[in-house]
């Protein structure tokens, strides 16, 4: 009899456990959590199933995003981005629920710079993974661009860093995306960079006049701009501080020489490289979708303009997508398909 009883138990211990396995599994998806991972700052705002935006609560505030530091493995390692995603994922409720209790039904796409090579993707997908989540899909920044690509076009992305991404049949191309010791031309750093420069040459009297001396001085609490050297090196101004320097730099573009010829330098460097992915490929006019916080700028339009005419894609269709969160925008791409 207590054999028979005995295995009656374990027969109903594995039928429970058998249920509540398939139900898991089985699960439908409500929530996508869409990660827009870059090089100054992370967002996060979360779909539902039909692509409609969710208002959230983050550490008991309504909120329809969050946003943390950068979550480029390349500036900040593994810890750096774990401690994003506490940023990102902890103390948030969704519709009355703890995320915890929720995650095996969202899923998570994330798009983060400096994740070109698969086994950086599989360790970003392994951090998010302890929060249980439904499913988990990691692309690089112009992985996810590159999917709004339909036949042929071009993905420039000029945020923190800057890269391009063209597709022409069969062939692909990527120009930039080096990172910004070797690269990033026109990006949001190297304007802060150039911005820095200049302000140390009037600095040490061979420079123009600018007023980004007076900008840079008390943002950073300097008394004097040559000050500003050791800190730069010792990485207490970090890139996303330089970064965070281009909206300064456009404010005064029509009113400060040096300011307007940092500028003038930006649009040249990724009208450089759209005319390098557009004829290395040979392409025939199509769509340049355009992705990034320098395209965010007061004189965007004027910006853009002259970054085409200089690249010589006279006729092309300009596709400004700055203003979306580029996860989201893909969500949504995908649910109307």
């Amino acid at each position: 009899m207590r054999v028979v009883r005995r295995g009656i138990l374990y027969f109903c211990i594995f039928f429970v456990a058998h249920s509540f396995a398939s139900l898991s599994q089985s699960d439908e998806v409500i929530y996508t959590l869409c990660i827009d991972g870059g090089g100054s700052k992370t967002s996060l705002q979360i779909v539902d199933a039909s692509g409609a935006q969710v208002e959230f609560q983050k550490n008991g505030i309504v909120v329809n995003e969050v946003r943390s530091g950068s979550s480029n493995i390349n500036a900040v390692g593994l810890q750096g981005l774990e401690t994003v995603f506490h940023e990102l994922f902890d103390d948030i409720i969704i519709d009355g629920s703890p995320l915890s209790s929720v995650s095996n039904v969202c899923n998570v796409i994330g798009g983060f710079g400096g994740a070109s090579a698969l086994s950086t993707r599989e360790s970003i997908a392994t951090l998010i993974q302890q929060w249980n989540f439904h499913s988990i899909e990691v692309m690089s920044d112009i992985g996810i661009i590159s999917q709004f690509i339909q036949g042929n076009g071009i993905a420039l992305i000029a945020g923190t860093g800057s890269v391009c991404f063209a597709k022409y049949g069969d062939a692909t191309l990527q120009v930039g995306g080096l990172g910004r010791h070797l690269g990033d031309e026109g990006s949001g750093y190297s304007i802060g960079k150039s911005a820095i420069k200049a302000s140390l040459e009037k600095g040490y009297g061979y420079g123009q006049d600018t007023v980004l001396v007076q900008e840079l001085c008390p943002r950073f609490k300097l008394e004097n701009i040559l000050q500003i050297i050791r800190p730069f090196y010792a990485g207490t101004i970090t890139p996303q501080d330089v970064a965070a320097l281009a909206p300064v730099v456009f404010q005064y573009e029509d009113s400060d020489p040096v300011a307007h010829q940092i500028i003038a330098s930006a649009i040249d460097g990724l009208a450089n490289t759209l005319h390098i992915a557009a004829y290395t490929l040979n392409m025939e006019p199509s769509a340049i979708y355009l992705v990034g916080g320098i395209f965010r700028n007061k004189n965007k339009d004027r910006f853009i303009q002259m970054m085409i005419d200089k690249a010589g894609l006279h006729g092309w269709d300009i596709r400004d997508i700055s203003s979306e969160h580029p996860v989201v925008a893909l969500v949504s791409k995908r649910l109307q398909q």
